[in-house]
């Protein structure tokens, strides 16, 4: 096993090809079982973008990103939704992106005029738990970097009748910014879609969908209690733990629903608790709330 080491002709171990948003590195040893091998494999691509932000032909702000060198336009877009610099993508005079993707230069309109959440919102968006469930299965089968790689995040968007569009990206923040600013350039009303992601759902990331209009949030993980809190106070819709046919209903937002208010009646009245598992059995198959 030893001449596995010692008669490798090359003094450099890894050997790199690379395409948008992976590289190929050979030369990788592989202990296996007991067994070592030489195998190659896929690494995904972290690139530094430097972001400046313009306004009356003065730099207001900079920011550097780390992140997979993809959709970069809605990256930066989403960025600045995300931290309420500005509303949406008219809120933007030019945007221009170096060729090698390096740096991003934003001139921002010379009056940006926030826009005012209305509360008052009738209209409730019902999102079937079917559709909740079934979409997250397709989010996390979507992601090819992720299976290629293994260090991709994914968050993607659906709808009340679909699940649409993922974004991928090696940071969290960075996937949900690129999916904030393709909903901004393309116009779609945030209140009208849902975000699922695999990830843990913490205060920043709900801060970002509270900034962004976004107001419904599905996680197959846990909300943190400060991601919890904000949700309430923003009256957003927060469900975790989407696994197979069970979710966790932490908060009915004003805007979107997954149950109406008189089956939460019916849940409530008719739930039994199990002591022993301590879990909520729910009858009817209304829905399935785990008390973890």
């Amino acid at each position: 096993m030893a001449d596995l080491f010692l008669n490798r002709k090359t003094n450099n171990p890894m050997d790199l090809s690379s395409n948008e948003d992976c590289i190929k590195v050979s030369g990788i040893i592989k202990l296996n079982s007991g067994s070592f091998s030489i195998c190659e494999d896929y690494l995904i691509i972290e690139q530094k973008i430097e972001l400046k932000i313009y306004q009356d032909d003065k730099l207001i702000a900079s920011n550097v990103f780390y992140c997979s060198p993809t959709y970069i336009k809605e990256l930066v877009v989403g960025y600045l939704v995300s931290f309420d610099i500005i509303s949406n993508f008219d809120d933007i005079k030019k945007l221009s992106i170096s060729e090698d993707k390096s740096e991003a230069i934003v001139e921002l309109s010379e009056n940006i005029r926030k826009e005012i959440d209305d509360l008052q919102d009738d209209n409730i968006r019902f999102f079937n738990p079917n559709l909740i469930f079934e979409s997250m299965q397709k989010n996390l089968s979507y992601s090819k970097l992720f299976s290629k790689t293994g260090g991709a995040h994914c968050i993607g968007f659906l709808d009340t009748n679909s699940y649409i569009k993922a974004f991928e990206d090696v940071g969290r923040h960075n996937a949900l910014d690129k999916l904030i600013g393709h909903i901004s350039i393309m116009k779609i009303n945030p209140k009208d879609i849902a975000i699922m992601t695999s990830g843990r759902l913490s205060q920043d990331m709900a801060l970002k969908c509270i900034n962004a209009g976004i107001k419904t949030i599905f996680t197959k993980s846990a909300p943190t209690s400060m991601a919890f809190e904000l949700c309430k106070a923003h009256q957003i819709t927060l469900v975790g733990f989407v696994r197979n046919s069970r979710l966790n209903i932490y908060n009915q937002g004003a805007y979107s629903k997954i149950i109406n208010e008189d089956a939460i009646e019916m849940v409530f009245s008719e739930a039994k608790i199990d002591t022993k598992n301590r879990r909520y059995k729910v009858l009817k198959d209304t829905a399935i709330f785990l008390n973890r």
